[in-house]
């Protein structure tokens, strides 16, 4: 009896045998799709990428001159001046006392000067006539003589103490910003060429500097450049341009001229300096110590071959482009990278027909059989990458090619 279900067990299980369905084929989708796009071809000028930090064209300490007490400050803190444009005024009372004093010293020094004329013209009248002697007019001639001298001086001091006078009101010395009060009213300066008391500082605004260091590749690249174009040198203000961003920029829209460059390269960094000069108008952007970037073109503009970063993979040490060969199979191509522009990276060993796979390289291999779709290939606007200390080093010759995906 307990044979019946055990043998009814055993027909159950090789019923649901029988019955199970067998695995579906899996279907053919066909070759994989790639994107593909012929490169882009335009007019390329390759640039010198720099770092530098802003200068102003002139700074000056605005010192005491005279000796006083500070009476009024006359100016904004921050604003900008003009050439002229009184400051700081120091009581004046005592060099207008001091001049007082000069002027009537001159009166006295003519009174004198008069008297001796008067004694000189009579000693030498008895003289001519032998009731004098030869040293009495001598004397009496060196008498008008010290008289006169004393005249000049007088008059000297005069002009000093006006001079001295005019130091009581301190004048910007040329346009630009004027910086905080270093010292308030009440305050007793002392006065003095070099070690007068430091009241405040002025900088130019309009135009500014940019300092640069440029390595030794670039400023040979430079010269041999100028030899082929027979320049010797640049007259004012026709020097190579440059460009510049801040830290916040894209693009380069600041636009200046390079008006010097060092007369020798350092021996320790074998780098050497140049200078930008840039307009700077309102708002007044550039300020002195911000730290730029820029560039500098390093040829005349050539046609050049554009495609993006993404589509250059590596083969060991070589670069390599992947198109679309003969019957639909994926070939490589062997270039060489030159700079970025607009946000591509420009190419050697491509031809304009070519058919470049721009997407889908992770499902690739050579002479893999693909389904190219069309694309196109853009210009690319870029944002300004890195902070100080970060990418090349600053004066760095060229753009440093990135370096491509490996695949």
């Amino acid at each position: 009896m307990r044979l019946l279900p055990l043998f009814a067990l055993v027909v159950g299980l090789s019923a649901l045998g029988c019955n199970k369905k067998p695995p579906a084929q899996s279907k053919d989708v066909g070759p994989p799709k790639v994107t593909v796009a012929a490169p882009l071809v335009r007019p390329v000028t390759e640039f010198t990428e720099l770092t530098g930090t802003l200068a102003a064209v002139k700074t000056a300490d605005i010192r005491a001159r005279v000796n006083g007490y500070v009476q009024k400050v006359l100016f904004q803190e921050g604003a900008e001046v003009k050439a002229g444009a009184k400051l700081i005024e120091i009581d004046p009372e005592p060099f207008q006392v001091a001049l007082g004093l000069a002027e009537a010293g001159v009166k006295s020094a003519e009174a004198q000067r008069e008297q001796a004329a008067a004694n000189e013209a009579r000693v030498n009248k008895t003289f001519m006539a032998g009731a004098a002697s030869k040293e009495e007019y001598d004397q009496a001639r060196a008498n008008l003589l010290v008289s006169k001298a004393n005249v000049e001086k007088s008059q000297k001091d005069v002009e000093q103490a006006k001079l001295n006078l005019s130091y009581t009101t301190v004048v910007a010395p040329f346009d630009g910003r004027v910086d905080r009060i270093y010292v308030n009213e009440g305050n007793v300066v002392t006065g003095g060429t070099g070690s007068g008391t430091v009241l405040t500082r002025v900088t130019t605004v309009d135009p500014t500097y940019a300092y640069f260091t440029v390595d030794e590749q670039t400023v040979l690249a430079y010269l041999r450049r100028a030899q082929r174009e027979g320049r010797v040198s640049s007259a004012p203000g026709t020097g190579p341009p440059v460009e510049i961003q801040l830290r916040d920029e894209t693009g380069y829209p600041h636009k200046g001229t390079i008006d010097f460059a060092s007369s020798e390269l350092s021996p320790s960094t074998g780098t050497l300096q140049i200078r930008g000069t840039f307009p700077n108008p309102a708002p007044r952007l550039l300020r002195p110590g911000l730290f730029v970037r820029g560039r500098i073109p390093l040829s005349t503009a050539t046609e050049a071959t554009l495609i993006p970063d993404d589509a250059v993979q590596s083969d060991q040490a070589e670069r390599v482009v992947y198109v679309v060969g003969p019957n639909n199979r994926v070939a490589a191509k062997h270039v060489k990278l030159g700079p970025q522009s607009l946000g591509l990276r420009v190419v050697e060993g491509l031809a304009p027909t070519d058919r470049v796979i721009i997407n889908g390289l992770a499902r690739i291999q050579p002479d893999m059989e693909i389904d190219p779709q069309p694309g196109e290939i853009k210009p690319r606007q870029t944002a300004p990458t890195g902070a100080p200390g970060q990418g090349g080093a600053p004066g760095a010759g060229g753009t440093a090619p990135d370096q491509p995906k490996s695949k």
